[in-house]
């Protein structure tokens, strides 16, 4: 057997909830957030555009508008390759952009050449927190929350929180290593060497895997959070119900960016062993082995590509198929330690089946909720999937609805923001 299920399947009645109280945030708080979040709108869709990471930002800020925080003002940057990926090469300042109906954004401008960009971003972030700490200079608690320390550097941020006498807190979600870009990126390694400077020096640091604090020298006084889900993902997913009946073909879905690292060679390995087995893939995205996926489909009838869909077509997707896959690598050439895939959340609260790899931070809440690839090549993968075709469908349900009465319990927005009011404000 090539998976693993720890432990006996948690029924809903059988989960324990986190329980956190609720904390009351004072008029006399100010927050400067920094990240990459914009408006998740088809023109702002480009190749460096991230649903995930963008959905992580807009669902934590939300949450902390609407539990008190009034005194919040966001500042982002436009998501876009540098020229000459992307034909523009100078970004103009956009104020009051409406990123959800409660949350507005000033996305400041840069100039769009590789270097240029994360310096020009970073002197207006500091220019902006310096305007912003004299406008906050008689609040009680001033805090500083960075989305990465990448773009903008954090040492601009770090400056930035002495000047306006305010704590600095970070959510680091993922940390790129210089092996994973193939040639050994020379702006990578200074930037790993950047973060290793950086982190013991930030007052709060909220990471999605513990090891990103352990192994960057921030040993004590650090959150996990690796993301959660809202209240309309959970309403929408509540009533799903799973059936065979009528149904021909065993649906496995693939979303996300169609990127080596994502396991893209292992699953279209896997069903070219598959082709006769009546399954068929669903892959949806988009990334550097698109070209790859779309010659599979040519030469292997059950393999379909989608194209890059948005956030509802990508849940009506999610409806029809019967086994998700989160298949993020982790052989020593991938070197992807320092990250927590929000992917895993957003299949396991759709109560359908998903199989993960056993990636560093994936703790045994999460094992006992999932099927578990122990061995990353195609036919451990094809095989693993073939027994969960064959798996009674009562027995998939229960194991897909332990998943989602988990994430509902423990992991949803509300939860999760409490938990860092309370590490940020106390």
């Amino acid at each position: 057997m090539n998976f693993q299920l720890v432990g006996l399947i948690k029924l809903p009645q059988d989960l324990k909830e986190n329980k956190i109280k609720n904390m009351k945030i004072d008029n006399d708080v100010a927050m400067f957030f920094v990240g990459s979040v914009v408006p998740d709108e088809s023109n702002y869709h480009t190749e460096a555009f991230s649903r995930a990471g963008v959905m992580f930002q807009i669902n934590l800020l939300n949450e902390l508008k609407s539990s008190g925080l009034i005194n919040l003002e966001i500042y982002s940057y436009e998501l876009i390759p540098v020229y000459p990926k992307s034909k523009k090469i100078y970004i103009i300042e956009k104020k009051n952009t409406s990123i959800t109906k409660n949350l507005d954004v000033t996305l400041v401008s840069f100039i769009n050449l590789m270097i240029f960009k994360q310096l020009h971003i970073g002197i207006n972030i500091l220019i902006q927190i310096v305007k912003w700490g004299k406008r906050n200079i008689h609040k009680n608690k001033k805090i500083i929350y960075a989305y990465n320390l990448t773009v903008p550097p954090g040492i601009f941020l770090l400056i930035g929180s002495k000047l306006a006498k305010a704590t600095l807190a970070v959510s680091i979600n993922d940390i790129v290593l210089p092996e994973n870009h193939g040639v050994k990126s020379f702006f990578r390694k200074i930037d790993l060497w950047l973060h290793r400077i950086m982190i013991p020096k930030i007052n709060k640091i909220i990471v999605v895997n513990k090891s990103i604090a352990l192994d960057f020298g921030k040993k004590n006084d650090f959150l996990v959070m690796e993301g959660g889900v809202n209240s309309l993902e959970i309403k929408r997913w509540q009533g799903l119900t799973r059936s065979n009946k009528g149904k021909n073909k065993f649906k496995v879905v693939f979303a996300g960016s169609i990127e080596p690292i994502n396991g893209i060679d292992c699953i279209l390995g896997a069903f070219y062993l598959l082709k006769n087995d009546n399954i068929e893939l669903y892959i949806a995205g988009r990334g550097s082995w698109t070209n790859k996926v779309i010659t599979a489909t040519r030469n292997y009838k059950h393999i379909k590509y989608t194209g890059f869909l948005n956030f509802e077509e990508v849940n009506k997707l999610y409806s029809n198929a019967d086994l998700l896959l989160n298949i993020r690598m982790t052989e020593k050439k991938y070197k992807s330690k320092y990250f927590f895939p929000s992917k895993l959340i957003e299949y396991l609260i759709t109560g359908i089946p998903t199989i993960t790899t056993e990636f560093d931070g994936l703790e045994d809440d999460y094992k006992s909720i999932c099927f578990v690839l122990k061995d990353e090549n195609p036919r451990s993968l094809a095989e693993l999937i073939s027994q969960i075709k064959n798996m009674d469908i009562s027995e998939r349900k229960k194991i897909g609805d332990a998943a989602r009465s988990f994430i509902k319990t423990n992991k949803t927005w509300h939860h999760q923001a409490e938990r860092v009011k309370q590490y940020l404000f106390s």
